[in-house]
């Protein structure tokens, strides 16, 4: 027993290891990334249609929905019909994409069909996916041409 004390009471070697320095979770906003708006107070010089739709785009990139191009993607990868699924809730709705600006795309969410915004965190969503892809961004900048 007395050997167990003596053990513990012994000076032990140190070592010396390099620490990294705490980093924050929160990852670093871009450059000219949006400011973070408030659900619950709107800027002042905001109008308050503009600070419903920048919330919903706010929600709408910052959500983990699942996409699914229900037209043809290689005839139709950005200008077409999508699928936004909530892997969360397990609902569905289903997002046309016609355009950039407010009005020009559909949504068959209650939000959509009732807030007179023309856009909806589904909508806001399946843009910004478009956008990170590949010829996305210029193609959305060319907007909907039919054929």
């Amino acid at each position: 027993m007395k050997a167990i004390f003596d053990d513990l009471l012994r000076p032990r070697e140190v070592v010396k290891t390099k620490v990294k320095a705490k980093t924050s979770s929160k990852p670093k906003p871009k450059p000219n990334a949006e400011p973070r708006l408030s659900r619950q107070r709107k800027p002042p010089e905001m109008p308050a249609d503009d600070w419903q739709r920048a919330l919903r785009r706010q929600f709408g990139r910052e959500h983990g929905f699942e996409l699914q191009n229900l037209g043809d993607s290689k005839l139709a990868p950005v200008f077409s019909d999508f699928r936004v699924s909530n892997a969360d809730s397990g609902g569905h709705y289903r997002v046309a994409i016609h355009g950039t600006a407010s009005g020009e795309n559909l949504c068959t969410c209650a939000d959509f069909a009732t807030n007179d915004l023309g856009t909806c965190k589904h909508i806001e969503f399946t843009l910004a996916k478009l956008d990170a892809r590949r010829g996305g961004k210029a193609a959305l900048a060319r907007g909907f041409t039919p054929p």
